[in-house]
């Protein structure tokens, strides 16, 4: 974990135990010759340490013998393991238990008016198409952190953020919010299209999702620097929301992380959109960055030009 430790008060210094401190251990370890294994980190790593002493020859000081094991990858996956958990207990069960709910409303159908009927149909299909958002975007980042290879090819910026548009045409219309968009004439890019057009999409519909009714959001696709000089295009998105906030900047993109405002009322979603935006740009060597104020948000990204 680190090159310049020489000695044992070195180790002590950089390496910090979870749940005991050094001295309680080298007591056990030493006088009551129990060996022990910890939980430590260090450098943002989480390590595994065994500890143990022999004794040493006539004469001679206690041999300690320290097992260090970097083990920061499966302490990941099992986060990764009880966030998974977490939200098919949660997030994935509740659009479920409403489904049945509905059902079993259903099937009492005696003295039902056919208003009530269609009311338990309409949430019906409100739950269901919960329930299958929330499926395709853990299926989506599934995919994208599986890290298999990845289609380049010519795409249009323009055609792919029209595209996106269009997908979320109704669910901004439900609250009069306009999407404006603005383009440079040639946009065209060696990337993914597909990618492209689920960051896009997933970026905008978080953005209608906290905006105001009757706001604009403003998607510009743009050209940043000098020509020939290392161009690249900038995609932002802005809205005239409330803001991101503070408590949640830090992790934006980690799984699961979800805000809540009066534009929502509640926090809907999985926290996933964001999360898929950030690890998608990563697998097309760009990164997603924003600026929040209490006007609105911009998500913004660069890609560099198609070779001519």
């Amino acid at each position: 974990t680190n090159n310049n430790i020489g000695e044992l008060k070195d180790l002590l210094h950089c390496v910090h135990l979870v749940k005991k401190d050094w001295v309680t251990v080298l007591r056990e370890v030493i006088l009551v010759q129990q060996p022990l294994t910890l939980e430590a980190n260090a450098n943002d790593k989480d390590l595994s340490i065994s500890v143990r002493c022999i004794d040493g020859q006539s004469g001679l000081a206690p041999l300690l013998v320290f097992n260090i094991t970097d083990v920061s990858a499966i302490k990941q996956a099992n986060r990764s393991r009880n966030e998974m958990i977490d939200f098919l207990s949660h997030d994935l069960r509740s659009p479920m238990a409403s489904l049945q709910a509905m059902v079993n409303q259903a099937r009492e159908v005696t003295n039902k008016t056919p208003a009530t009927i269609s009311e338990i149909i309409d949430k019906v299909d409100h739950y269901s198409q919960r329930g299958l958002d929330f499926a395709e975007q853990f299926l989506e980042l599934a995919k994208v952190e599986a890290e298999e290879e990845i289609q380049w090819y010519d795409v249009d910026l323009y055609s792919v953020s029209q595209n996106a548009m269009d997908s979320l045409y109704h669910q901004a219309q439900e609250k009069s919010i306009k999407i404006l968009l603005e383009s440079i004439d040639e946009c065209w890019v060696i990337s993914n299209g597909d990618l492209l057009e689920r960051i896009i999409l997933n970026i905008l519909s978080n953005a209608i999702k906290y905006s105001p009714s009757n706001s604009e959001i403003a998607l510009t696709i743009s050209m940043q620097g000098e020509e020939g000089n290392n161009q690249k295009i900038r995609i932002e998105i802005t809205d005239q929301g409330p803001g991101i906030p503070l408590d949640l900047m830090e992790n934006l993109f980690k799984p699961y992380q979800r805000g809540k405002d009066s534009n929502t009322q509640q926090a809907k979603g999985i926290g996933l959109g964001l999360r898929f935006v950030d690890v998608a740009l990563k697998r097309l060597n760009s990164q997603i960055e924003f600026e929040s104020s209490t006007k609105g948000t911009t998500f913004y990204f660069y890609l560099a030009l198609e070779s001519s």
